[in-house]
């Protein structure tokens, strides 16, 4: 076979897989993110504890009150040391988990029924300060974040708890910034994505 019939098959198959992937794109894309996601089956249980990552507070914490509301959550635990840089240059000590305990405030959830955690500066810190906390108290416990986080949150949680009998479910707050159902349409849904998977890939090897 000559080296132009060769080209010439080589540039026909890529031809066809580049089809392929043009016409089954929705779907790919919709798997890339859906393999982000990682919930377990919350909607009809009560929990002691609703536990929520720093970051995000207004997604997470709007969605966190409304679990709240409807009587799913008894006590929501704020955590997150990080101090965002743009309230540092205004010279506000505000971390990420009493942001989100503001935004429950705003919400309609009283301050006696919430705790923050301003300790650590990544999920994995931020989940065994928790722990650190938590781990001696009895109660039902339900992880609140972001959707396309809830991977890596069941991921580090399961970690820290491998030695000790404690079971958590998981559940996602729906994204206020982008669809998540067309997200590579979006700037938001396109950082998002590609930050946790790179954020996925780093704990894989860290942790």
């Amino acid at each position: 076979m000559t080296f132009a019939k060769k080209s010439g098959i080589i540039l026909g198959l890529l031809f066809v897989v580049g089809g392929l992937v043009w016409i089954f794109k929705k779907p790919i894309l919709k798997t890339v993110a859906g393999f982000l996601v990682k919930e377990s089956s919350w909607h009809n249980k009560i929990y002691d504890y609703a536990v929520i990552p720093g970051g995000q507070p207004e997604e997470r914490g709007r969605f966190a009150a409304e679990l709240y509301h409807k009587g799913r959550v008894r006590h929501l635990v704020c955590l997150g040391g990080n101090y965002p840089r743009l309230l540092r240059l205004a010279d506000d000590t505000c971390s990420e988990g009493r942001l989100t305990a503001l935004q429950l405030l705003k919400l309609g959830v009283p301050d006696s029924c919430m705790t923050v955690i301003a300790e650590g500066t990544s999920t994995q810190e931020e989940l065994a300060a928790f722990l650190k906390y938590y781990s001696h108290k009895e109660g039902t416990l339900l992880l609140v974040s972001s959707r396309f986080h809830t991977r890596r949150v069941h991921m580090s949680l399961r970690k820290l708890l491998r030695n000790l009998p404690r079971k958590f479910d998981m559940a996602g707050a729906p994204s206020i910034l982008f669809d998540e159902s067309n997200w590579w349409r979006h700037e938001e849904g396109l950082i998002t994505i590609n930050n946790e998977y790179l954020k996925l890939l780093y704990y894989l090897y860290k942790y």
